[in-house]
């Protein structure tokens, strides 16, 4: 997943953080969250009914993997 994620990056086809992909949310394709996303961050994908991946890695982890100088808890590809 984050070789598909980094790929989608690249491209520029994917919303950082909970408030892009919930202001976007209709223009969602898939929606990944690193292991040690907090509940509220997963609460608020539930009850906007946004479906969401698990991603096999920590936050710390996905930004060093996908070369990022920040850390982000919700990974929205666009369509």
């Amino acid at each position: 997943m984050v070789v598909e994620l980094k790929k989608s990056i690249d491209a520029g086809k994917v919303f950082f953080g909970i408030r892009q992909s919930l202001k976007n949310s209709g223009r969602l394709k898939r929606t990944y969250i690193p292991s040690d996303a907090r509940e509220e961050t997963i609460e608020m994908l539930k009850k906007n009914k946004i479906e969401f991946d698990v991603l096999e890695v920590s936050k710390e982890e996905a930004a060093q993997k996908l070369e990022l100088d920040f850390l982000c808890e919700v990974f929205g590809m666009r369509k």
